[in-house]
């Protein structure tokens, strides 16, 4: 994800066969109140909330997607994102799945910790009951966590 100025971000349309629209982020990435302008093409939903998450963007920050018109390249991608809630933050996915999948609630342990108190980074353990699901790594407890649980969620492919 590109950034264009401040408060604007750019992820480039694919274009492989049929042209993919170009997806604009929105506002101040700390504000946690991001907008998407178009969604894209249907089933290329997948490498634009990678370059977010890429980013550093918590997918919750993103409270509203804008179609600027109704072509199916600014539009086809929505119901991919609202289906698969690829706007929801991957703790609370993962925690409704396990807990409907295996009825578990899924618990988090720091593995690991390094660094002064000012510049901290942990990786942190995603567990169901004793089961180690999967690690995430970040310069936050949240941040650590968020990555753990979408680790999780690709590893048990929910």
């Amino acid at each position: 994800m590109k950034k264009i100025k401040e408060g604007v971000y750019f992820i480039p349309g694919q274009d492989e066969m049929i042209p993919d629209s170009h997806v604009y982020v929105i506002g101040n990435i700390l504000s946690g109140d991001l907008s998407i302008i178009d969604a894209g093409l249907m089933g290329k939903g997948g490498y634009k909330i990678r370059e977010i998450l890429n980013a550093g963007i918590d997918l919750s920050s993103i409270k509203r997607i804008i179609m600027t018109h109704t072509h199916l390249d600014h539009i086809g991608c929505l119901p991919e994102i609202i289906e698969k809630e690829l706007f929801r933050d991957a703790k609370s996915r993962f925690q409704e799945q396990a807990q409907e999948k295996v009825g578990i609630t899924p618990t988090y342990k720091v593995l690991k910790e390094w660094g002064p108190d000012h510049a901290k980074h942990f990786v942190i353990g995603a567990f169901l009951d004793k089961e180690l699901v999967a690690e995430g790594e970040g310069s936050s407890k949240q941040e650590a966590e968020e990555e753990a649980a979408r680790h999780a969620l690709e590893i048990k492919n929910w």
